[in-house]
Parts: structure tokens; C-alpha cells; sequence
């Protein structure tokens, strides 16, 4: 079974997780630091999130929303916080989204 560890007892931000945060699977959750020890999630965990993935993405066939997978940044901003202030990141196994600025893709998305 993966851990999740909180990393220390400093309040963090955006701008903190984005200088430390270097592997997959680190969360920020209202300031607080976590995360993920190995061993890596099982077979049996992978094979529900891959089927959980298919599911969800045929519901929202034609539809705006999309599904993505872990790992991938989702910022929850509290009251339009500016990015480098936002103290909540997540990377849920599964999830969907409509609202693209929420998540980090550095690779495509602009982190606004």
C-alpha cells in the first residue's frame, strides 16, 4: 500500500510545492505538505483506476468535461487566490474537469 507522509510543519503554498515538489504523487492540502512513499500503487489498484477511467470518460462522451488520471496537478484556489498563494494541490487517481486553468500540464496548459 502507497503512504502519504506529511513532509514537515511548514505552511505551504504554490510556490513552495512548485520549488520541492520534484516526483509524482506530492499533494499540498491547505498548507500542508505530503508526500507519497514508496512501494507504487498495486496491480489490483491500477486495474480499478484504469476501468474507473473508461467508465467515467464514456458518461462524459460529447461532453465539455474531460477525465484524466494521476499523476497531474489539480489547484484549488480558495476565494481567487494568485497561484503562487494557492495551498491546496492534489493528484487524484481519477477525476474529471471542465475548468482547464485548475490544472497544471506544463507541457500545455499555462498555470493561470
Amino acid at each position: 500500500m502507497t503512504l502519504m507522509r506529511q513532509r514537515d510543519f511548514q505552511h505551504h503554498t504554490y510556490a513552495d510545492y512548485l520549488f520541492w515538489s520534484d516526483t509524482s504523487g506530492n499533494e499540498l492540502i491547505d498548507g500542508v505538505a505530503y508526500v507519497r512513499d514508496p512501494p507504487s500503487p498495486s496491480a489490483l489498484h491500477q486495474v480499478f483506476v484504469a476501468e474507473l477511467c473508461l467508465q467515467i470518460g464514456n458518461l462524459l462522451r460529447g461532453k465539455p468535461s474531460r477525465v484524466y488520471i494521476a499523476p497531474l496537478d489539480v489547484r484549488l484556489p480558495k476565494d481567487g487566490s494568485a497561484d503562487d498563494q494557492i495551498d491546496t494541490v492534489v493528484q487524484p487517481d481519477v477525476f474529471s474537469a471542465r475548468d482547464l486553468r485548475r490544472l497544471v500540464d506544463w507541457d500545455s496548459l499555462p498555470a493561470t
